[in-house]
């Protein structure tokens, strides 16, 4: 077997093992792809649609299906559109409808801050205080701390503490990447700076030294750091390969670059290496980060074209996953929405209500797609939106009288995230990081 075959088995073999029993039996371990509207996106203009509440004039569109649960709902924005600013010419609908049995809506999440890093921070980790890691560090560490890109981190990164359970692989330049790999290059891989021959050399000298001192070290912990740092410097051939992936190209048809799809080329450029990274048996999560939406001013002229740049490059990360026949699930989060009013700069502030995503590939079955779970009110008296409490049992709006019933916080949403990536039955769930409560019955099937 080869050694890249082997990889890629045993990835499989270790994520099978974190998956809940329930979806072991026939379902792949996909790669977690998290994906942070960072800043404060505004669900009114996209999932959770409002169309008095914005100056931009859209219809609130429903998918052409119907499932258990809310049908989803998505603002009418369609492509080429001369009221929106810096159009794109991707219309909301393409994406709603093409992904709508593959995604999740969860509308109505009362993040409980208005605050940019406890908001991202409670997003990606699931509690509100500091010092938890994010939760796709953590699944990056059971799926494989050893690897050598386990977890990825783009060039914006959000919130992506990884409690020192994994190492992460920030691209904050490709370039960067690309030098790490190939040591012995020079002036971008145009010249080497010894020969063939030398370079082994070099590299079975530095081998046997590290070696000898794993031999000879008494300290545990020094142990462990140097028989990590020799896995790492062992996967450098597929990093190579990963080089050589890259420069392929990827296999989804893209525009050409310009002023107005720029972040949604580069989203996609670093979920690609990620994709390409999970192929290899190398890459087990990655957080990404839109950070535009911080629209507290010109909103109608910004935040429409972030939404746009944001899903397009999901649809282009989900076509391409398709196309490698690769198993991936994207979870979009926002650390908050943003008011329902305009504020004198024609922008919209910081709200305690907004809305989360998920998509899965369709060789997937990790939670029921078509559908969306939580709700908002808009109360034109107060001009404000807020969250509706939701029944526990049946996962429907109820009302804010309902002792029963519960609001939809990122604490809770985390529960179920955790049962879905196997995380539930770990020392991380158990002890280190406990999230209190319980999973929602029929959040993910």
């Amino acid at each position: 077997m080869k050694r890249r075959d082997f990889l890629k088995a045993s990835a499989a073999l270790t994520g099978t093992l974190m998956l809940p029993r329930h979806v072991r039996a026939n379902t792949p371990t996909p790669l977690w792809l998290h994906l942070h509207a960072g800043g404060g996106w505004d669900p009114t203009l996209l999932c959770d649609p409002y169309p008095e509440v914005n100056n931009i004039a859209f219809s609130r569109q429903l998918t052409s299906t119907t499932v258990a649960g809310e049908q989803i709902a998505y603002a009418g924005l369609s492509g080429n559109d001369t009221s929106i600013p810096k159009d794109t010419g991707y219309g909301f609908g393409d994406f709603f409808e093409t992904y709508k049995d593959q995604m999740l809506v969860l509308n109505g999440v009362n993040p409980q801050t208005a605050g940019h890093f406890s908001g991202a921070r409670f997003a990606a980790s699931g509690k509100l205080d500091a010092g938890y890691p994010s939760i796709f560090a953590l699944a990056a560490a059971l799926g494989g701390a050893d690897k050598a890109m386990a977890y990825i981190v783009g060039a914006n990164g959000s919130y992506s503490v990884t409690g020192g359970h994994v190492a992460e692989t920030r691209l904050s330049n490709s370039q960067f990447l690309d030098d790490a790999i190939n040591p012995n290059s020079l002036f971008h891989n145009t010249q080497t700076m010894y020969r063939d021959d030398e370079y082994a050399l070099l590299n079975a000298a530095k081998a046997a030294r590290l070696q000898r001192l794993m031999a000879t070290e008494p300290n545990l912990e020094r142990q462990k750091a140097m028989t990590q740092f020799s896995n790492a410097r062992s996967g450098t051939p597929l990093l190579q390969s990963v080089t050589a992936a890259l420069a392929e190209g990827p296999q989804v048809s893209r525009p050409g670059q310009n002023n107005n799809n720029r972040l949604a080329l580069n989203l996609f450029d670093d979920g690609l290496r990620a994709l390409i990274g999970y192929d290899m048996g190398l890459t087990v999560a990655a957080t990404l980060n839109a950070s535009v939406f911080d629209t507290h001013g010109s909103h109608d002229s910004l935040h429409p074209n972030g939404l746009q740049n944001l899903l397009m490059a999901v649809d282009w990360l989900m076509q391409e996953a398709q196309l490698r026949s690769l198993p991936m699930v994207v979870v979009i989060t926002s650390e908050f929405g943003r008011t329902a009013s305009y504020n004198v700069a024609d922008g919209k502030d910081h709200w305690p209500n907004t809305s989360w995503m998920m998509l899965q590939t369709s060789d997937l079955n990790l939670f029921q797609g078509g559908r969306t779970i939580g709700s908002s009110t808009f109360d034109s008296a107060t001009w404000k939106i807020h969250s509706n409490k939701i029944d526990p049992a049946t996962l429907l709006p109820t009302n804010d009288d309902d002792e029963n019933g519960i609001y939809l916080t990122p604490d809770l949403i985390h529960l179920s995230l955790r049962d879905m990536m196997g995380i539930t039955p770990t020392d991380f769930a158990t002890h280190l990081y406990r999230i209190d409560g319980a999973p929602l019955t029929g959040f993910l099937l």
